[in-house]
């Protein structure tokens, strides 16, 4: 009798895994509709994806932070929640584009801790996303036969150059934060510059939505 009472002291006195399930059920679906505010729900049911192995919670104590994994048993109750999704569209070639965001203790999405890949998705973009191949294609066009890239190194990224932090910190609208954003092939590349006649390193950026061709390098252009 008293090793069943010690038993029921013991799993009233411990974090309990269905509240566990419960607090995470509720934060995923906060995640889910930040999200959806930005990317059309079908979009979003259909091509993005929690990664809970990349998701963590977060423990903060003594200015440090205890992170544990999603897919891990929660020991503690989480100042912060990390949702890692993955956005992945048969255009992309197996390759996916990365969406993060955290969530404070009440649910509320944290905009002073780690986010990234905020992108504003709607339908008629979808229906216009531009291929690896077809970036590549834009990419020839685009450039003087003097230069050589590196497709191995091809990769999706997150162009957060214009992140518009003082409408979203006057509004709270998480879209501002996405309204001048995009997503765009990243590879690596050389080219010679004609006035020159040197090799310069960098890459190209082709843009998702509408093949927009770029380039980064240490150089200026003619």
């Amino acid at each position: 009798m008293k090793s069943k009472l010690f038993l029921i002291l013991f799993i009233a006195s411990c974090p309990c895994l269905g509240q566990i399930k419960y607090n995470y059920s509720t934060y995923k679906k906060n995640a889910d509709s930040i999200l959806t505010s930005m990317i059309d729900e079908d979009i979003f049911n259909t091509y993005v994806r929690l990664a809970p192995k990349k998701s963590y919670y977060i423990k903060v104590e003594n200015a440090a932070e205890k992170k544990i994994g999603f897919n891990e048993q929660l020991s503690f109750t989480p100042d912060f929640y990390t949702f890692s999704y993955d956005f992945i569209h048969p255009a992309f070639s197996g390759h996916s584009f990365p969406i993060v965001l955290t969530l404070d203790h009440n649910g509320h999405f944290a905009y002073y801790k780690h986010f990234q890949g905020f992108v504003i998705i709607t339908d008629s973009m979808i229906s216009s996303i531009v291929s690896k191949k077809k970036a590549l294609e834009y990419l020839k066009e685009s450039r003087k036969p003097d230069y050589k890239i590196n497709k191995s190194s091809m990769k999706l990224i997150w162009t957060d150059i214009s992140l518009d932090h003082k409408s979203f910190l006057k509004t709270g609208d998480v879209r501002s934060l996405a309204q001048y954003t995009s997503i765009e092939w990243r590879v690596k590349g050389e080219i010679l510059f004609e006035r020159d006649k040197k090799k310069y390193q960098g890459h190209f950026q082709i843009n998702v939505f509408n093949g927009h061709v770029g380039n980064h390098f240490a150089i200026p252009w003619d």
